[in-house]
């Protein structure tokens, strides 16, 4: 069966012309199995997600149309595999740790190019106008994201009810009347969070923005604190245990 053709723009290079399946994640890195996309309106309009979720199911794993040839495969070839094996690692912890608990995780990995297959996905997440960060993705050796941070936890494999991905959504902080601006993807192992404007101190988060000051060739070990937290309603940056 022949693949549908779909043209639009490029996520990442902003290009305009036909555009490629992109895993979001990467296939291997967990994401090889159908996955039911609902319909995120009905969701906010109340629909019972938990019980009787409804949607299509996407057969090729979760992703979408969104870059094209050229820049697919260049993030696959650059950064997937870093990424993929930095999941492998995570998965264990995001299985056996106890909902809200958080352990320090000796990990062995490239930095920069896992930042950067981070940076891509949440190109992927995000509609055409969104950020592209293109030099900053189609350079290998570019070390300059400028102002955008990102934030991780674990993504509790225990007690998540639903996968997300969700661009540019605005946040306001009631207490401090800080605003802010953030994209999501919630999917086996990680809850990841592109800062792209304020939105303040993130509870139970990791920056993991200082991947940057590291060389694409450059591995390192080190011990990073992660927090295992559970994705069960459908809204972007809610990690509450509601189903508990």
């Amino acid at each position: 069966m022949a693949r549908k053709s779909v043209s639009g723009v490029c996520r990442i290079c902003g290009d305009e012309g036909p555009l490629s399946y992109e895993h979001v994640p990467p296939e291997a890195a967990f994401n090889n199995e159908r996955v039911l996309e609902a319909n995120p309106k009905r969701l906010l309009e109340g629909e019972d997600y938990l019980t009787n979720p409804r949607g299509k199911f996407n057969q090729r794993g979760a992703g979408a149309y969104t870059l094209c040839v050229r820049c697919n495969s260049y993030m696959g070839s650059c950064y997937a595999p870093a990424y993929i094996d930095f999941a492998k690692q995570c998965m264990k912890p995001a299985r056996s740790l106890p909902t809200g608990a958080f352990a320090d995780i000796t990990l062995q990995f490239y930095p920069l190019r896992v930042l950067k297959q981070f940076v891509a996905m949440h190109c992927s997440a995000n509609p055409p106008e969104g950020p592209r960060f293109a030099r900053f993705l189609l350079n290998k050796h570019d070390k300059n994201i400028m102002r955008p941070r990102m934030l991780l936890s674990l993504r509790d494999e225990k007690r998540s009810r639903i996968t997300r991905q969700a661009g540019a959504v605005g946040v306001l902080n009631a207490e401090t009347g800080e605003n802010g601006l953030f994209s999501e993807i919630s999917f086996p192992p990680f809850n990841s969070i592109l800062i792209l404007d304020g939105y303040g101190e993130a509870k139970n988060l990791t920056d993991v923005s200082w991947f940057v000051n590291y060389s694409f060739n450059e591995i390192t070990e080190a011990s990073i604190r992660f927090f295992n937290l559970p994705a069960v309603t459908p809204f972007p940056g809610d990690y509450t245990d509601i189903a508990s």
